[in-house]
C-alpha cells in the first residue's frame, strides 16, 4: 500500500465485492475484456498502464488519473479505469472525498 492511500482504498473496498492487490497491466486487460468493472492503482510507472489506455478506450471503458484526466507519459502514477462511465464517476468521487 502506498502512503496516503490506505483510507481511500478502504472506502473503495467497502463499496466493492471483490478486491485484488497488484496486477497492473493484467488487471487492466481483464477490465478491457469485460471481466471486472474497476481497476484503481497507485505507485505505477508509465509502462504499467500507458499501453492499455487505447485498449480500454476501444473496449468502451474509461481510464484516467484519480482527478479524471486522461493519462499521458509522465503525468501520473495513480490510475482509475472502469468499464462504465457511472462506475468510473462513483470511484472518482470516493478517491477524491
Amino acid at each position: 500500500m502506498f502512503e496516503g492511500t490506505e483510507e481511500i482504498y478502504a472506502k473503495l473496498c467497502a463499496d466493492t465485492r471483490y478486491q485484488v492487490y497488484g496486477g497492473d497491466c493484467h488487471n487492466f486487460a481483464t477490465l478491457a475484456g469485460g471481466h471486472v468493472d474497476l481497476c484503481v492503482e497507485a505507485g505505477l510507472q508509465d509502462y504499467d498502464f500507458l499501453a492499455v489506455v487505447p485498449v480500454i478506450e476501444a473496449a468502451g471503458g474509461i481510464i484516467t488519473d484519480w482527478e479524471g484526466n486522461r493519462p499521458a507519459p509522465g503525468s501520473t502514477n495513480r490510475i482509475c479505469a472502469a468499464g462504465d462511465k457511472r462506475v468510473h464517476e462513483a470511484a472518482l468521487k470516493i478517491l477524491n472525498s
